[in-house]
């Protein structure tokens, strides 16, 4: 009964260390992304934005891109909700889409810990921090692929 006791409090105490570095490690994720700029797919740089006014961040890679949200920071309730969505770039002022050329995805990643480190979960994937950048990149140079096999 006591190893039981033992393991939920070590469980608890990991989730909440996890939540508390969570912040940290969003901004230290978005600096990660904001050094893809030095890097090219297919010839297209990837570009990076990020207006703390709009509270819009994301990585574009030609037409598609990878925008990343912090739920907490439009909602106190979803504090420590934390999404990454690929698909068409955000449109600027006097744009629109005629048509929906790639079905948008969505990351929704947990906090957590694993062996006393900090990693991103998404599903059954873990990821440590310094890994969740490259991953990020990865896919959208899958989506920028299908994008143009579909334009």
């Amino acid at each position: 009964m006591y190893e039981q006791l033992d393991k939920f409090e070590n469980e608890r105490n990991n989730k909440k260390a996890a939540q508390e570095g969570a912040a940290e490690q969003w901004e230290l994720l978005k600096h990660n992304l904001s050094q893809l700029p030095n890097k090219r797919h297919d010839g297209q740089p990837f570009q990076w934005t990020n207006s703390s006014e709009r509270m819009v961040t994301f990585v574009r890679l030609g037409e598609v891109a990878a925008q990343l949200f912090d739920e907490g920071r439009r909602d106190v309730a979803k504090k420590g909700g934390y999404r990454i969505r690929f698909g068409r770039r955000p449109l600027g002022a006097n744009e629109f889409f005629s048509e929906l050329l790639v079905e948008p995805e969505e990351w929704e990643l947990t906090p957590g810990t694993m062996d006393g480190e900090f990693i991103w979960l998404r599903g059954q994937y873990r990821f440590f921090p310094e890994i969740l950048a490259e991953a990020i990149a990865l896919k959208l140079t899958e989506v920028y692929d299908e994008f143009k096999r579909a334009a």
